[in-house]
């Protein structure tokens, strides 16, 4: 996943679907106190192939659980967050 920080930094991280629409990462991943705290966007890929290019499509994703003491506190054993896409990503491969 990819996000753009409020001061036009990017970051980007890894990210798992647990659920059909949500995402877990970590929280160091989706915020920074230093470049302005929660992003201004959220791009989460489903698939990226060992040359790095993305594979399918990528969906908007904003922040659904970080932890405040995380925030506030910089508690790593809180270093998690829980992401939801604007798209049920498991509609599309129903068994």
């Amino acid at each position: 996943m990819s996000c753009t920080r409020p001061d036009g930094t990017s970051s980007f991280g890894t990210g798992w679907l647990f659920g059909p629409n949500d995402v877990a990462t970590a929280a160091h991943v989706v915020y920074s106190q230093e470049n302005g705290g929660y992003p201004s966007s959220i791009i989460f890929y489903p698939g990226v192939n060992n040359s790095g290019s993305i594979v399918g499509a990528s969906y908007k994703a904003t922040i659904a659980v970080l932890p405040a003491t995380y925030q506030s506190e910089r508690d790593e054993t809180k270093d998690y967050a829980f992401l939801s896409l604007n798209y049920n990503y498991l509609l599309k491969y129903q068994i």
